[in-house]
């Protein structure tokens, strides 16, 4: 890239030929301006990249009445639609659509999509205590 071989003395303007003091110190300025500005819109697009690419996280934690707190990172990618959630990490290593993956392929291998449905249907009246069917 061409600006890590531009380069501007480490001496201050003063320093040097009092004829062109003004000229030199113009020029560290505008060289001192263009470095901030270069920076912060470096920072901005690495935010950018980091927050649009899938894979960045939200993390929470579950506090129950006793005991230890469970951690739980969402990870999360941007739609067109705005934010969007695409997996939950249990204790920061444990997908849960990595999970369910699994545990869908091994009932669809068994028993095909009857299988599957009964599987959920079952899952939702019991986490419903029988209320959804």
């Amino acid at each position: 890239m061409w600006c890590r071989t531009l380069k501007y003395p480490a001496n201050t303007p003063s320093v040097g030929q009092p004829d062109t003091i003004g000229q030199r110190a113009d020029l560290y300025f505008i060289m001192l301006a263009f470095s901030v500005v270069a920076m912060i819109a470096a920072a901005v697009h690495r935010i950018r990249t980091t927050l649009a690419r899938a894979g960045w996280s939200w993390t929470a934690a579950l506090w129950p009445v006793s005991g230890e707190a469970t951690e739980l990172d969402y990870v999360i990618e941007q739609t067109q639609a705005g934010w969007k959630v695409v997996d939950v990490l249990a204790a920061g290593s444990i997908s849960r659509v990595g999970v369910q993956r699994s545990d869908f392929r091994r009932i669809l291998s068994n028993g095909g999509g009857d299988a599957l449905l009964a599987s959920l249907q079952r899952k939702t009246s019991d986490l419903s205590g029988g209320v959804l069917v």
